[in-house]
């Protein structure tokens, strides 16, 4: 549901805000096979708008602290062949 607000919205302050939540719960998940967040990426097709803003804000992010959950989600997407494209 909250990767559909992003990929159905153009309003960009939403979909930055939603993205910071998704971030966040993906966060708390230290084992793969118990990631909610990761299992969601896995039926999605395609999630173009949400990829495409994680990797600007890993990009234009000033301090470590903002792209560390960045890193983790990309880190958790490439680990697992069924959530690589």
């Amino acid at each position: 549901m909250l990767f559909d607000l992003v990929e159905g919205s153009n309003e960009e302050e939403m979909i930055k805000a939603v993205i910071k939540i998704i971030l966040a719960f993906n966060l708390q998940y230290t084992n793969r096979a118990e990631n909610a967040i990761m299992k969601v990426v896995e039926i999605r097709e395609t999630s173009r708008t949400f990829s495409e803003e994680i990797i600007v804000m890993f990009n234009r992010s000033e301090d470590m602290w903002s792209q560390g959950p960045c890193v983790k989600f990309m880190s958790d997407v490439m680990a697992d062949p069924s959530t690589v494209c």
